[in-house]
């Protein structure tokens, strides 16, 4: 069974309920848009190769499997002189990220689990920019009663919403005194279109940029104090 068909089969299975509603409508539109967003990324991979077009990594070369390595490499790149180290619990998340570093040319440090007790090991001396996206463990990862050395570090975090709530006012209230805080909500893009896409419609153009997501994912910038 190929995509469509998958596809295919899994829209009637949602339609034919027996009270859809508003929730199995709304299952169904995001099923389309998913397929539909594939096909451009699809298309988009064969007409440009993996490479990054836009944006502050605009020119990475990229793997088309998977997004481990993004910001690390990207970062890499941007500061060849910093040491970037790139921390991530799964095996094979690991190895993408050496893949991706291999590919750009740039030596990243990739390691496995890393916990709050862990900051402490890092010179004081050292200006450290800690970067977070952990898909929801905010919670429990940024906690400066665990992580004291946090206070002293600048932080770029991604949070999430968690079945016990959003994960932004949790963390934040923790680096109100030690912390300048801005926080940047999702808004629209206008990046660099390639020629195809130029010439597709305005919903595949806005497809071409969405990453999936069902809730706000905002980031936070936090400057220490001091």
């Amino acid at each position: 069974m190929n995509l469509h068909q998958q596809i295919h089969t899994q829209l009637l299975a949602l339609l034919n309920r027996t009270h859809p509603g508003e929730a199995g409508l709304n299952d169904a539109l995001r099923l389309l848009a998913k397929y539909r967003s594939t096909l451009i990324q699809n298309t988009l991979v064969q007409q440009c190769g993996a490479k990054v077009i836009d944006g502050p990594f605009a020119g990475m070369e990229f793997i088309e499997q998977s997004a481990e390595g993004y910001y690390a490499v990207g970062i890499k790149r941007l500061l060849p002189h910093a040491r970037v180290l790139a921390y991530d619990i799964n095996p094979v998340a690991q190895e993408a990220c050496k893949t991706l570093a291999a590919r750009n040319g740039v030596d990243v440090e990739v390691g496995g689990l890393f916990s709050p007790p862990d900051f402490a090991r890092f010179d004081k001396n050292e200006k450290i920019l800690v970067w977070c996206d952990i898909e929801g463990a905010e919670r429990e990862f940024l906690d400066p009663e665990l992580a004291p050395r946090l206070k002293e570090m600048d932080m770029v975090v991604e949070f999430h919403p968690t079945e016990r709530g959003h994960t932004l006012s949790d963390v934040l209230s923790r680096f109100a005194g030690s912390h300048d805080i801005e926080i940047i909500q999702a808004r629209g893009h206008n990046p660099m279109l390639p020629p195809f896409l130029q010439q597709l419609g305005h919903l595949d153009q806005l497809l071409a940029q969405w990453e999936w997501r069902s809730a706000p994912t905002p980031w936070a910038i936090l400057h220490t104090k001091v």
